[in-house]
C-alpha cells in the first residue's frame, strides 16, 4: 500500500468544433450578400454582426438592435441558463419589466460595495443567482490573471488579451472591488454582465467605431466584435473578423487560464465556469472523467 502519493491527472482542455471557412464564403461575393448571409450562418449577437458588416463595407449602419440584444442575451442567461446550472428555479426573463427582473424593488443595480453586499444577501432580482456563483466559486478559483485587456488597437490581434463586458465597466466600484477580493473569476464576470444589461436599458452602450487600417468595432453581448475588409466592384477581396470568443479560446486566454486552474481538485466546476464565459460555440471539455 502507498500513502501520501499524488495521482497525476489529465489537465483539463477545451475543444471546439472545427472553424468554419469564412474567407471560402465571402471572398469574391457580393457585399450585400455577406451582409445578408453571415449573420445568419453564425446566428449569435446576429445585430452585432451585422452593424460590423455593414460598418466595414461602408455601408449605412446603426445601433438599433445591439442594446436589445445585449439586454436578452444578458437576461436569458441571468434568468434562465445560469440558474438551472446552479440549481435554482428558472424564471422566465420579464421583457415588459426588465428591471424589476433583474434588480428587483431598487430598479437599478447598486452603485456602492455595501450596497452590493446588501443585494447579494437579498432575494431580489438576480441576486440568488449571483449569491449561488459567489458560493460556488471561492475567492482566486477560476480567475484569469496577467492577461492584457483588448483594446483597439488590439483587437485584430489572435493572441490571448481579455475581451469580456466586465471591461465596459472596469471602473464602476462594485466591480473594482470584485476584481480585488475575488480576481477576475466567475463571480466578476456575471456582474459584469449585469451591469451590461443595466447600460442595455438606461442607453449607455457604447457606440461602434472605425479603428485603424479601417476596422469596424462594436459592442457585442459577449465583449467587442471586429471586422476588416476589402472589395473591389462590389465584391470582396479581403475579410477577416475577431470574436469574443477567439480571444477566451487563445493559448494562454481565459479559458486556458480558468480549466487549469480547476484542474486540481475542483474539476466539477469547469462546465459552470466555462458557462459564466458564455462562448459562442459549442465546446467540449476534456478530463472531466477525473472530477
Amino acid at each position: 500500500m502507498t500513502t501520501g502519493q499524488a495521482i497525476a491527472m489529465d489537465r483539463l482542455t477545451v475543444t471546439r468544433p472545427a472553424p468554419v471557412p469564412i474567407e471560402r464564403l465571402v471572398l469574391g461575393r457580393d457585399v450585400d450578400e455577406v451582409i445578408a448571409t453571415l449573420p445568419r450562418i453564425f446566428n449569435l449577437c446576429r445585430a452585432a454582426q451585422e452593424t460590423a458588416l455593414r460598418l466595414a463595407f461602408d455601408r449605412p449602419a446603426s445601433m438599433d438592435g445591439i442594446a436589445e440584444e445585449i439586454l436578452r442575451e444578458g437576461m436569458m442567461r441571468l434568468c434562465v441558463m445560469w440558474p438551472q446550472m446552479l440549481g435554482l428555479t428558472p424564471t422566465r426573463p420579464d421583457m415588459q419589466a426588465p428591471r424589476r427582473a433583474m434588480f428587483g424593488d431598487a430598479g437599478a443595480f447598486p452603485d456602492t460595495v455595501a450596497g452590493f453586499q446588501a443585494f447579494l444577501a437579498s432575494d431580489q432580482g438576480v441576486a440568488p443567482v449571483l449569491r449561488a456563483i459567489n458560493d460556488r466559486f471561492a475567492p482566486g478559483v477560476a480567475a484569469v490573471s496577467g492577461l492584457n485587456d483588448v483594446t483597439d488597437a488590439t483587437v485584430m490581434d489572435t493572441g490571448a488579451v481579455e475581451n469580456s463586458p466586465a471591461l465596459r465597466h472596469a471602473d464602476h466600484p462594485v466591480l473594482t472591488h470584485i476584481a480585488q477580493t475575488h480576481g477576475r473569476a466567475p463571480l466578476w464576470r456575471a456582474v459584469a454582465r449585469v451591469l451590461d444589461v443595466q447600460s442595455a436599458l438606461i442607453g449607455t452602450v457604447p457606440v461602434m467605431r472605425m479603428g485603424a487600417d479601417g476596422v469596424a468595432i462594436v459592442p457585442a453581448a459577449r465583449g467587442v466584435y471586429a471586422v476588416r475588409a476589402r472589395t473591389d466592384g462590389g465584391r470582396v477581396t479581403a475579410f477577416s473578423r475577431i470574436t469574443p470568443t477567439d480571444h477566451m479560446l487563445a493559448t494562454g486566454g481565459a479559458i486556458d487560464q480558468t480549466m487549469d486552474s480547476l484542474s486540481n481538485g475542483q474539476r466539477g466546476l469547469a462546465p459552470l465556469a466555462l458557462a459564466l464565459m458564455d462562448p459562442c460555440v459549442p465546446l467540449t471539455i476534456k478530463g472531466l472523467e477525473d472530477a
